[in-house]
């Protein structure tokens, strides 16, 4: 058994009853899959996957609420990946990547 400390901090200014500044940071933490922890040929033992999220936003509404827009930017970064990496000796064969980043900008 694995104890975990997941930390999840949000908080909202309200700039005026239209508009409001947002941010949210939240860090995730899953152990692998069973069925690749089982499998003797997948060639665990494999950390888990972890991974955290900041978003920094803003969020309108107009016309008695008619009317809403939102953006945001946002980063995501995970580590521990499990993929399959297949060989001609071992088709169960599991690969755990290290660093992947998704970062971007949300309109809605």
């Amino acid at each position: 058994m694995q104890d975990v400390i997941l930390p999840r901090f949000g908080a909202v200014y309200t700039i005026n009853p239209q508009i409001n500044l947002y941010g949210t940071y939240v860090k995730g933490y899953n152990p692998q899959t069973a069925s690749a922890l089982a499998n003797p040929n997948a060639e665990g033992p494999f950390d888990p996957l972890e991974n955290d999220m900041t978003e920094f936003g803003l969020k309108t509404a107009w016309l008695d609420g008619k009317l809403q827009a939102s953006t945001a930017i946002y980063q995501i970064n995970q580590k521990n990946t499990l993929y399959p990496a297949p060989t001609a000796d071992n088709a169960d064969l599991m690969e755990q990547i290290g660093k992947e980043r998704s970062k971007g900008i949300e309109f809605d």
